[in-house]
């Protein structure tokens, strides 16, 4: 069974290749640029009033990633949200989600200076639970707060592994602190369109990979990758795998 799992799984592989431009659209891998209406991660912080987020989408056949960048009133704030492709992708997963403290390093502005910080709180909301913590940056000592959160677990992996997650931080303008209260009253604030907030008219279309603006300049927007302090430099993280049903191993795809 494991064979026989792995060798559909190699054929379906080689069609797309053989078939190359029968891919539709929407399959393939790259960045697309995200407009506000298209964008499913919400924050409703009152720093961010009357503010768009700038915003970025990386898809492909397995899975989706949203990454929003939200400035304003001297505070910022940076979030990842990451779904599996259900309908296209049932036996797909998010493989090795880390945790909380994981998450915050990946972040370029947070990597290497978390300092000071409270233990992590959880609070349930009608979708998921969510994780955050608040903390000091060492050497500015500028207060921020953290959060974690993942849902949708796959029943039919032996894992029980999630097809959703997202984590994000908030940092407040300089030399103002971010107490618990606060940072779960920030908490209440976050939503995702679609998930936990009303998303009017159909499910948002995944677009085809757009001649301009060029990959370069969509992924540096998520990255910084052209010597900005703001960004994921992993961007896309890409940890969708495909289970066995049958117990066998998991296929992780390129």
């Amino acid at each position: 069974m494991i064979f026989a799992s792995a060798r559909r799984f190699s054929l379906f592989a080689a069609a797309l290749v053989v078939a190359g431009c029968a891919v539709p659209a929407d399959w393939r891998h790259g960045y697309r640029p995200l407009s506000t209406e298209d964008g499913l991660i919400a924050f409703d912080a009152p720093a961010f009033t009357s503010r768009q987020p700038a915003r970025v989408l990386f898809a492909d056949r397995l899975q989706r990633e949203e990454y929003a960048r939200f400035q304003g009133g001297g505070a910022q704030a940076e979030i990842i949200y990451l779904s599996i492709r259900r309908h296209l992708s049932p036996r797909a997963v998010l493989n090795g989600v880390p945790g909380l403290d994981g998450m915050l390093e990946s972040w370029r502005y947070l990597g290497g200076r978390l300092g000071e910080a409270h233990e992590a709180a959880a609070r349930n909301t009608e979708w998921f639970k969510v994780w955050y913590k608040t903390f000091h940056l060492s050497g500015s000592g500028r207060a921020c707060m953290g959060f974690r959160a993942e849902w949708d677990n796959n029943s039919w992996d032996r894992l029980n592994r999630p097809t959703q997650a997202v984590f994000g931080y908030y940092c407040a303008k300089p030399g103002m602190d971010i107490s618990m209260a606060d940072a779960g009253a920030l908490v209440e604030g976050f939503g995702i369109r679609g998930v936990t907030q009303r998303l009017s008219g159909q499910s948002v279309a995944i677009t085809a990979v757009p001649p301009s603006p060029s990959q370069v300049e969509l992924a540096a927007l998520a990255q910084a990758s052209r010597g900005g302090s703001l960004g994921a430099s992993q961007f896309p993280l890409r940890w969708a795998t495909i289970f066995s049903p049958d117990g066998g191993s998991d296929t992780v795809v390129p």
